[in-house]
């Protein structure tokens, strides 16, 4: 079988009008989804499987970055210790080498 391009370019084009679809099948039931994080596909699997999802606490979440804390000594390290490694590196680098 062979595909023509509608366009020009045929950039981002689907040739095919099933393409991305996700099937889920379970016990003569079937689900289709194009869905592709783990919260949508865990959905559409529990509702394949007609079982109720389980609860989620608010331990479980994973809150992300940046921390939810002002580091402390922070700006120090960054701005002071960072910066003097560096250049005592340099320095002992430039000597070693002379």
């Amino acid at each position: 079988m062979q595909y023509v391009s509608a366009t020009s370019i045929g950039l981002f084009e689907q040739t095919n009008a099933g393409y991305g679809e996700i099937w889920y099948e379970l016990g003569g039931r079937r689900s289709m989804s194009r869905v592709t994080t783990a919260e949508g596909v865990l959905e559409t699997i529990y509702s394949v499987a007609g079982v109720a999802a389980p609860k989620e606490s608010e331990d479980d979440i994973f809150r992300g970055h940046p921390l939810a804390v002002a580091p402390i000594g922070g700006s120090f390290i960054f701005y002071g210790l960072w910066p003097a490694i560096t250049l005592a590196g340099a320095f002992f680098l430039r000597r070693s080498l002379a």
